[in-house]
């Protein structure tokens, strides 16, 4: 008689999901408003920009170790340690003190955001039944998607109506209510012991997981490309006589999401392979449309949907492959190891794009972008690598 399978909607991992907007929605919304704040201090604008950008360093930076943390020690606590660093760290900013200081305080704010991604992904991935864990990591995935989307647009609301005070004084708030979602989780523990006080072996082998670098390098190429549509298409559009590409973003959002919701539902490795293979060609096709159509609002309104969707099915996949082979207590950094990738894609893109237009201009990036996601569909396709289920529930 077979056992009834793992539910995957418990308690725990709703919390810890739901947990995950919030400490993504800190980060995207003070990377925004941060820049504005250095602005309106009367910094320099390479200060302003310094004062904004440290934090996505510090939190790659932080990455490798963060995965090492969360398999040596509680996850639950570092969460929770991090929350802290969330909740005090904002009020230092209602103080006038010193920019060295300040950029100090966001330095540490990007070592706590390093942490808590890490730690929170690494305790929802634990309450995901192997019955359903592409469904688990995509419903995961969408609180991020949506927080991207909403966050920034929160943080000006705020700033309209109550000042800078008001912006800090809700990110001090959310560090608290991450804190309030997660002390009622009942949290699986599975720690890694060292088998060696010192051995530099060692500790470099718990800084990232093995069987995570395949989808962590596709996913590493996958954020580079995705940075000419971030950061660059404005400029492209702009380029051919086209303005205002608001309506991209927001439509490539809503087909991130509604990808996420559906399609995580359809399991086994032959389905998540047709949805890999699917999601990159449709992603191709995208970046294609982008340099062959001009862009007026119906062509840019239907790339913006095939991006969505071929981004959002490709990330499905390759989060789920980069988790579902580690073992239990090495969660942690094949979380960290997947992370660290797509945070580097997006601190590298922007250098190698910027290079590239200074030189050449905007008008063959996407090309140059469909050529590349074209080139990773057939390694995808020749390779045959598809996520295995773990062993153990």
């Amino acid at each position: 008689m077979s056992k009834p399978a793992k539910a995957l909607y418990t308690k725990d991992f709703l919390l810890a999901t739901i947990a995950s907007v919030f400490v993504g929605g800190y980060s995207i919304l003070l990377l925004t408003l941060t820049l504005m704040y250095g602005n309106d201090a009367g910094f320099t604008a390479a200060a302003a920009g310094l004062l904004s950008s440290v934090f996505a360093f510090a939190s790659l930076g932080m990455r490798p170790f963060s995965g090492l943390l969360c398999d040596r020690f509680p996850k639950k606590r570092l969460l929770i340690l991090s929350a802290v660093g969330y909740t005090v760290l904002p009020l230092l900013f209602l103080a006038e003190l010193p920019y060295g200081v300040l950029l100090g305080a966001r330095i540490a704010q990007g070592f706590c955001m390093g942490v808590a991604s890490t730690a929170v992904a690494a305790i929802a991935t634990s309450f995901i039944p192997k019955s359903h864990f592409t469904e688990g990591v995509s419903i995961f995935g969408v609180g991020m998607s949506a927080c991207s989307a909403v966050a920034p647009g929160i943080g000006l609301w705020i700033l309209a109506h109550f000042g800078y005070t008001g912006v800090f004084l809700y990110s001090s708030f959310t560090g608290l209510l991450i804190i309030a979602l997660v002390l009622p989780i009942r949290c699986r523990e599975t720690t890694e012991k060292p088998q060696s006080k010192a051995c530099l072996g060692e500790l470099l082998r718990g800084l990232y997981e093995p069987t995570a670098l395949y989808s962590a390098a596709c996913t590493l190429f996958l954020a580079v490309m995705q940075i000419t549509v971030m950061q660059f298409l404005s400029y492209y559009t702009a380029s051919r006589g086209v303005n205002g590409t608001y309506a991209f973003y927001t439509l490539s959002a809503v087909a991130v999401v509604t990808v996420r919701l559906t399609i995580g539902r359809i399991s086994g490795a032959k389905a998540d392979r047709v949805i890999l293979l699917t999601g990159t060609l449709i992603l191709a096709a995208a970046y294609g449309g982008l340099r062959l159509l001009f862009p007026t609002a119906l062509s840019l309104g239907i790339l913006s949907v095939l991006y969505g969707c071929g981004h959002s099915m490709s990330g499905i996949v390759l989060n789920s492959m980069a988790l579902s082979e580690a073992p239990p207590e090495r969660m942690g950094a094949a979380n960290a190891t997947y992370l660290a990738a797509s945070d580097l894609g997006y601190a590298v893109g922007p250098l190698l794009w910027n290079s590239y237009c200074a030189r050449y201009g905007y008008s063959q990036i996407y090309l140059l972008a469909f050529i590349g996601v074209l080139v990773l569909f057939l390694i995808l396709l020749f390779a045959r690598k598809t996520p295995k289920k773990r062993v153990k529930e």
